[in-house]
């Protein structure tokens, strides 16, 4: 499927002028969408963000759990803002150019399904609530396991924003051409994401409950490493297919670990791609 890249959107420059009228960073939001690989025609976006501020102001991005980080979280509190006016300002914002699926929602179909699901995978999982929740930040009165797959979409947000911070680029991002898109970062996130996602249904529930309750996360990607999950609550389909999810979260925050200690996963996964990605630099907020 062919994609304006986000330099040339209609929905990126609609939305990135609506939060400069606001008053807001548009530098930030620019860097907020290419860390987020933020899809070029912004579809179901508005829950994204809405969902994005609620991690963004959870201990996960405070500042003491993030001392393994890059520059990119000194921008954190203006995403917040962000966040939040997109938030409450989303209805209106759907009405503006190239906005028409900012909002988009379809009963018992994720939106980003056959509109770039794969490319987009972390940015679809971001998107997607643990069925106990209907809004997020999760009730102090939630189950465990709605609070625990908050914190796993946190985490993941967390090794993403780092990943593409350390191995791409704005300027990349806004002017990929098509299928040459980079980085692989840590690692191929399709699979991850479909597993975010699907891990959301009450039948994983007990599964859940059993991931690291850690709030670091580079402690947290420790720990998925070390876990042994007991899936006898689970028939043996969905137990099978609950082993292949939680083994791709697994691998994912694994490689994670292995970037922070300076690995540069292969950017190329297909003939005719070309190398790795050059360091990302945010720049400061002025």
């Amino acid at each position: 499927m062919k994609y304006d890249p986000p330099s040339k959107s209609i929905a990126h420059l609609s939305l990135i002028g609506a939060v400069g009228e606001a008053g807001l960073s548009q530098i930030c939001l620019r860097n907020l969408m290419w860390l987020l690989n933020a899809h070029p025609q912004l579809v179901a976006h508005a829950q994204i963000f809405e969902n994005l501020w609620a991690h963004l102001n959870t201990d996960c991005f405070n500042e003491s759990h993030l001392n393994w980080a890059g520059e990119w979280k000194e921008e954190i509190r203006y995403w917040i803002d962000i966040c939040n006016w997109i938030k409450t300002n989303r209805v209106r914002l759907s009405r503006r150019p190239g906005l028409e699926d900012f909002d988009l929602s379809k009963a018992g179909k994720h939106p980003l399904v056959g509109a770039g699901v794969n490319r987009h995978a972390v940015s679809a999982a971001t998107w997607s609530r643990h069925h106990s929740c209907d809004i997020y930040p999760p009730k102090k009165s939630s189950q465990k396991s709605g609070a625990n797959y908050f914190l796993l979409q946190s985490h993941l947000l967390a090794t993403y924003f780092e990943s593409r911070y350390k191995l791409s680029s704005l300027s990349f991002y806004e002017n990929y051409d098509r299928e040459q898109e980079r980085p692989i970062a840590p690692s191929l996130t399709y699979p991850v994401g479909l597993a975010v996602r699907e891990l959301s249904l009450q039948k994983y529930d007990t599964l859940i409950g059993q991931l690291p309750s850690v709030i670091g996360t580079d402690q947290f990607a420790l720990a998925m490493d070390k876990l042994a999950v007991e899936f006898s609550s689970l028939s043996m389909e969905d137990a099978g297919l609950a082993a292949l999810r939680i083994n791709a979260i697994r691998r994912y925050f694994s490689t994670f670990t292995r970037v922070l200690l300076g690995f540069k996963p292969a950017q190329s996964f297909r003939k005719g791609w070309g190398g790795g990605g050059g360091g990302g630099h945010v720049r400061r907020h002025q």
